[in-house]
């Protein structure tokens, strides 16, 4: 009866593999967005966009016929 009664507590091989295939594949994915993340936080500093499209900054005054300082 013990025999069986630690057989059941103990997981199986095919899910501890399974276990680990999960937590692989969540590594795998955290390891590639970190980098994807750090590239578009460093696009934006350098004035750009997150999606890689780079904007002109111009800065317009507009100029009204009826000004009010005359």
């Amino acid at each position: 009866m013990a025999a069986s009664t630690a057989a059941a507590t103990v997981p199986s091989t095919a899910t501890a593999m399974a276990t680990a295939a999960t937590a692989m594949a969540a590594t795998t994915a955290t390891a590639a967005t970190v980098p994807a993340a750090a590239t578009t936080i460093l696009r934006i500093r350098a004035g750009g966009t997150a999606n890689g499209v780079w904007q002109q900054h111009h800065r317009r005054r507009q100029h009204s016929a009826n000004s009010q300082s005359q």
